[in-house]
């Protein structure tokens, strides 16, 4: 296969994948702005935690779910017994 006809099968395939995503893309997309009107009228998106025992890659910080600025609250709850 040259490298030509490897391209040409790339974007063919690319073009199918393109298309079935723009589908699930319309499909989800007015339900998705449903639920989120509905979460940040009840305060946000509120995650708690059992522990402050949380490795960093671990730990809630700003991004897609949760850019700044965006309603919600982080909680985390100790236990004398962590050690």
């Amino acid at each position: 296969m040259t490298a030509g006809e490897v391209e040409q099968v790339y974007r063919a395939e690319y073009a199918q994948w393109k298309e079935r995503h723009d589908a699930a893309v319309a499909k989800y997309k007015e339900h998705c702005a449903k639920e989120h009107d509905e979460v940040v009228g009840l305060g946000g998106l509120h995650s708690s935690a059992p522990s402050a025992r949380i490795p960093p890659h671990r730990q809630p910080a700003p991004g897609p779910l949760r850019p700044p600025g965006r309603p919600g609250l982080v909680k985390f709850y100790l236990s004398l017994e962590d050690t």
